[in-house]
């Protein structure tokens, strides 16, 4: 039973502002949790995160697998703030609307760097996980691959 009257709100991590043409897991997402904490808000409920399909108009409710995460949705800055991208990576990117999500100009500009930052982090797997083990467990990155 609810003992205290709360409330919250539903947006997509899509919905949220970002540089890269596609709300994300990044800096935005962190600022709007601070909005909703500082508006009194409790809960933040989003649809669901999987793996969308261009044949069903990129719908989070039409998802490939309910196991996978949608790539779209790993935010460039923190791969850079981990150095798996540098700031050269990001410093160029193309034109996005503000106003609606370009799928396939996202997915081509966001697949190339995410491959980047992937060679980067096979190459230095041993390193990587030494220098970033308590980021990484702290905030649940680690975690059983998808198949």
């Amino acid at each position: 039973m609810i003992k205290k009257r709360t409330s919250g709100i539903l947006i997509h991590l899509t919905s949220l502002p970002g540089k890269h043409g596609i709300g994300d897991l990044g800096p935005g997402a962190y600022m709007f949790i601070d909005f909703l904490a500082a508006a009194g808000q409790s809960y933040w409920q989003f649809l669901p995160t999987g793996p969308t399909s261009t044949a069903f108009d990129n719908s989070p409710y039409m998802c490939r697998s309910v196991f996978a995460g949608n790539p779209l949705l790993i935010s460039l800055e923190l791969l850079q703030k981990i150095k798996l991208l540098s700031v050269d990576d990001l410093a160029e990117f193309p034109e996005f609307s503000e106003h609606e999500t370009d799928y396939p100009k996202v997915a081509s500009y966001k697949n190339a760097l995410l491959k980047k930052a992937f060679e980067i982090f096979l190459h230095s797997k041993p390193t990587f996980f030494l220098k970033n083990s308590a980021i990484l467990i702290k905030n649940g990155l680690m975690t059983m691959p998808y198949s």
